[in-house]
């Protein structure tokens, strides 16, 4: 196996196959495989203009397709899995507040993410405004991640050219355990929501 990693030509791969990857990556994932892609735009081995491109089309056929889904087998879904009956209720709270902001930007917003594009499409939401609207917060979500990634490519080159390996695995450091502190303290916040009793419950 370590042969095999070892004798693959990877810089081939990413040319033959890196962009039905992201693709098929944020079809099925998110805004991960987006950044690392991005990092790779940075260095010339991947076209940033093909990233955001099929980015933004895995991105919005899926999430079209949740909305779909939604629209006819929604009910069966949360009836299935009534775990999720607390995160319907938090975006129907957001979306009766926000709206337009939520249809639009709910691929930033963390633990709602995957669910939304279901939870929309058991509401009020026509197919023809949430398609506009989807397609507009996929572009906005496709530019911004594969800038991410890219500048941040940028950054860890001139990092190296300037600074040397030992500086850069010191601030990668630094970053990491702020992002590890950060999820740390956010699970915990949201343990102690799922456990805290139900406001709409108890009226």
């Amino acid at each position: 196996m370590i042969d095999f990693l070892y004798n693959v030509d990877w810089q081939e791969l990413l040319q033959d196959y890196g962009y039905w990857i992201i693709l098929l990556g944020t079809f099925l994932e998110g805004e991960t495989i987006v950044i690392l892609a991005g990092i790779l735009s940075a260095s010339g081995q991947m076209s940033f203009g093909g990233i955001v491109l099929c980015a933004f089309v895995g991105s919005s056929l899926s999430d079209q397709l949740m909305f779909s889904i939604g629209k006819y087998k929604g009910n069966a879904i949360f009836a299935r899995f009534p775990r999720l009956e607390r995160k319907k209720k938090r975006v129907a709270r957001l979306l009766r507040k926000y709206d337009l902001l939520l249809i639009l930007g709910f691929r930033f917003v963390y633990g709602i993410r995957n669910v939304t594009p279901i939870i929309l499409g058991l509401s009020h939401v026509r197919h023809g405004r949430f398609l506009a609207l989807n397609l507009t917060g996929a572009l906005v979500w496709s530019l911004s991640f594969t800038a991410g990634g890219y500048y941040f490519g940028q950054a860890v080159e001139q990092i190296l050219h300037k600074c040397g390996v030992s500086v850069l695995i010191i601030i990668i450091g630094a970053i990491l355990s702020g992002a590890l502190a950060f999820f740390i303290i956010r699970r915990r916040k949201r343990a102690a929501e799922n456990n805290a009793p139900d406001m709409d419950e108890q009226l």
